[in-house]
């Protein structure tokens, strides 16, 4: 609950309006968003510990040579703050953003320096899902490649008219041999559920390799048969 003071111009205020938080201190008064209520000890937080906690040994494990590996990667990497301010991040925000994403996607973090580049993304030859399954992908490693690893995102419309949300969500990490279909079914339905006749979806694919960075997506839409 909130305490309001009138004046005769503005009004004084002391408490929790909605989601802001109205305090005073001998000094000034100040403006916060109120605290929300976590769950510390849920399942999702402890495995998010644990990722970071793997990550953090897997930095302290880099010789200092392939440390300062990353200190000179980390100069021609740029970030967007949520002030869409860019900047260089550091050393060992580079290597945990990247150990994070090989660990989140089912893959070992690796003991490798990080390459001066960005994997190609794949090509997809052939996409056919159909209701009650397969959901058969077909992937063409880039870089002259047979294999790949892939990281896929998926998102359903619900709807046989409607285009999918274009807000994929993680579906799953999967090796895929050239030309042969790879049934993506049972994660995508884990994560999203079953596809409907006819309904619009869309995939997301980021290709994997040790020590690049992720590639920009390759991203396509399709519709179940």
């Amino acid at each position: 609950m909130a305490i309001v003071k009138f004046g005769p111009v503005t009004a004084l205020v002391s408490g929790r309006v909605g989601g802001i938080v109205f305090a005073h201190g001998k000094a000034n008064a100040t403006l916060k968003l109120a605290g929300r209520k976590v769950t510390k000890h849920s399942q999702a937080a402890a495995m998010a510990r644990a990722r970071f906690e793997i990550c953090r040994t897997n930095w302290d494990r880099l010789s200092t040579a392939f440390q300062e590996k990353y200190a000179t990667a980390a100069q021609s990497a740029w970030w967007t703050n949520r002030l869409g301010q860019r900047y260089h991040p550091t050393k060992y925000q580079l290597a945990m953003k990247q150990a994070a994403t090989y660990l989140y996607s089912g893959f070992s973090p690796g003991l490798w320096p990080p390459y001066l580049g960005t994997m190609v993304p794949v090509s997809i030859n052939s996409m056919a899902f159909a209701e009650g399954g397969p959901y058969n992908l077909n992937i063409l490693p880039s870089m002259g490649q047979s294999v790949a690893f892939i990281i896929l995102s998926g998102a359903r419309s619900c709807s046989t008219t409607r285009a999918a949300k274009r807000n994929p969500k993680y579906i799953g990490a999967f090796f895929v041999i050239s030309g042969v279909n790879k049934d993506v079914q049972p994660q995508w339905d884990a994560a999203l559920g079953g596809l409907q006749t006819d309904e619009r979806f869309s995939v997301s694919i980021e290709n994997v390799g040790s020590g690049y960075y992720v590639s920009p997506p390759t991203v396509a839409d399709g519709t179940t048969t």
